[in-house]
């Protein structure tokens, strides 16, 4: 039989967890924005260098959701 302890702490965990994805969602939506605005004011500095291709290729490629 499980203990009703055990079973708040799970349920508690859960709860959080909850809270915390979208969270995590946001901060992650705001970081790739400012790292996509970073890539593009940089590209006339640094835009041929290999690293900033690799960066813009990734940024291409990479796709957030909802």
């Amino acid at each position: 039989m499980l203990d009703p302890k055990i079973s708040d702490i799970q349920i508690e965990v859960l709860e959080e967890s909850k809270i915390m994805i979208p969270d995590c969602k946001r901060r992650l939506k705001t970081a790739y924005n400012e790292l996509t605005n970073l890539v593009a004011e940089t590209e006339k500095d640094f835009g041929t260098t290999e690293e900033h291709k690799t960066a813009k290729e990734m940024m291409e490629t990479t796709v957030l959701e909802d």
